[in-house]
């Protein structure tokens, strides 16, 4: 199931860019909980996933193991954000930041208690901080060649 939903991420993508003109040259994939090695996941299958961001990281103990190899090998920026009521999952976000890229991934944690997106609401610095790191680690877009200009008549 999970190995379906990652795959439906670059189909959604695609429908996103065919419906509603988005670019999807690349984007910031967001797991929250359980999800969270889904989005790794995802990241891994399509390389337009150049950030993640991992809200309160709750994967199953089966998909650790994976998780981390997975984030090791992708080597791209990670959001980690985390609460107090996330005190179980503390050593599990120490060992994947060390897997990482960890000159252009974080660690914030809130003083706040709650978990997963409701983080949000409860401690307005969180958002400052993630726009912070989004500002630094977004990767800047692609040059695009300038069209030649056309002749002029006459």
């Amino acid at each position: 199931m999970q190995s379906l939903v990652a795959d439906d991420v670059r189909a959604a993508m695609a429908a996103l860019a065919r419906e509603a003109k988005a670019d999807t040259a690349r984007y910031l994939l967001v797991g929250v909980g359980a999800t969270a090695s889904i989005a790794v996941q995802a990241a891994q299958r399509d390389r337009r996933a150049r950030l993640l961001m991992l809200v309160s990281p709750a994967p199953s103990p089966v998909d650790r193991g994976v998780m981390h190899a997975t984030v090791a090998e992708l080597r791209r920026p990670v959001y980690f954000q985390s609460a107090g009521d996330d005190v179980s999952t503390w050593a599990l976000i120490d060992v994947l930041y060390r897997a990482c890229d960890q000159s252009a991934s974080r660690v914030s944690e809130s003083e706040k208690w709650g978990s997963d997106a409701t983080l949000f609401r409860f401690d307005p610095k969180i958002l400052v901080r993630f726009k912070q790191w989004l500002s630094e680690s977004w990767p800047p877009p692609g040059r695009r060649a300038t069209p030649p200009s056309r002749p002029r008549k006459g």
